[in-house]
């Protein structure tokens, strides 16, 4: 390891090795933090002694398993987050950067000395709330009764980061907004920044042939 590379404990519940997980955004990160940034751990993704619980979370249909094995998550984040705590403590890491899920950001002890940082391309409450979200959005019932306390589970956490990257200004604005967090520790790292954008394409012309719209 050459004097300037940092030690980076990558969090996240989920493998970045994976490249099918988080539409790959995980496995790219992860391998950018590699190339550019230092030397890289994975910590523990295990849930310990809830372990079977995840399983069980993981087993069901998949339209279910995504929220409910976040917000049990959540629920449960000291006891799944004492395995990654431990690798902390023993790993004399400079920087923890925690990857796409609050839960497993919110649970682990970091040492005082070390740098947390977060990114995501999302954050629930702010995506819920969005025009899309609502599109999505479901009335009432038990998960919707959760809402409240997702979203004060999720402000714990975002306060907790050193650093808060986002994909764009209008997230980190949101998330500014709806969190209160600081807007001197948010950084916008646009996506694809590294490429350089194509050139629009003219419009085609039409001829003078009148033409019928059928799509509706």
């Amino acid at each position: 390891m050459t004097k300037d590379r940092l030690r980076i404990a990558y969090l996240c519940d989920l493998s970045p090795l994976d490249r099918n997980l988080y539409s790959g955004g995980n496995a790219r990160i992860f391998e950018a933090l590699q190339r550019h940034a230092g030397d890289v751990t994975i910590l523990p993704q295990h849930w310990g002694a809830a372990e079977p619980l995840r399983r069980a979370i993981e087993g069901l249909p998949e339209h279910w398993t995504i929220r409910l094995r976040w917000r049990a998550h959540f629920a449960l984040r000291h006891v799944i987050g004492r395995a990654a705590g431990r690798a902390l403590r023993g790993g004399r890491f400079d920087v923890v950067f925690g990857a796409y899920s609050l839960p497993a950001f919110s649970g682990v002890p970091i040492p005082g000395d070390v740098v947390s940082a977060f990114t995501s391309d999302a954050v629930q409450s702010v995506y819920r709330q969005s025009e899309i979200g609502q599109q999505f959005d479901r009335p009432g019932g038990i998960g919707a009764a959760l809402d409240g306390w997702v979203e004060r589970r999720e402000r714990a956490a975002l306060h907790r980061a050193d650093l808060l990257l986002w994909p764009s200004d209008w997230l980190s604005q949101a998330v500014t907004a709806r969190y209160g967090t600081d807007p001197a520790r948010a950084h916008v790292l646009p996506l694809g920044r590294q490429y350089r954008a194509a050139a629009s394409p003219s419009p085609a012309r039409l001829g003078p042939r009148p033409y019928r719209c059928t799509c509706w």
